[in-house]
């Protein structure tokens, strides 16, 4: 597989052309932003975030941050996560799109599909 190179702004610009018309490339890359956003409210709540498909983000026992990368991911990519830290018996859940509705004018249907959109594209 070609490795690629691709920036947060090409990512948002591909899914907005993936989208229908109405869904600009400033609303994806809001919702992109918001999800990042998410993430560190909540790790910095030392709670962790799973975003299905890619991986969950979490804590070692030690307290440090990790990313564990999903099997999904895992597998499309041909990437072995080697030695990951042991995690921490805290509670992880999957990324709640109701937190991602600071993005002006979206619904939870358009959080959803562009969520899934840039998840796909990740992958694909």
């Amino acid at each position: 597989m070609e490795e690629i190179d691709i920036s947060t702004n090409q990512l948002c610009e591909q899914v907005a052309k993936s989208l229908p018309a109405r869904l600009t490339f400033d609303t994806v890359l809001a919702v992109w932003h918001a999800v990042g956003t998410v993430v560190k409210t909540q790790m910095s709540q030392k709670r962790g975030v799973r975003l299905d498909k890619l991986g969950m983000f979490t804590f070692s026992r030690s307290g440090a941050p990790i990313f564990n990368v999903a099997q999904d991911f895992s597998a499309l990519y041909r990437v072995d996560q080697v030695a990951t830290p042991a995690m921490d018996n805290i509670s992880s859940n999957k990324l709640n799109l109701t937190q991602l509705q600071q993005v002006p004018h979206t619904t939870h249907a358009t959080l959803t599909h562009i969520c899934i959109h840039i998840i796909h594209m990740l992958l694909y």
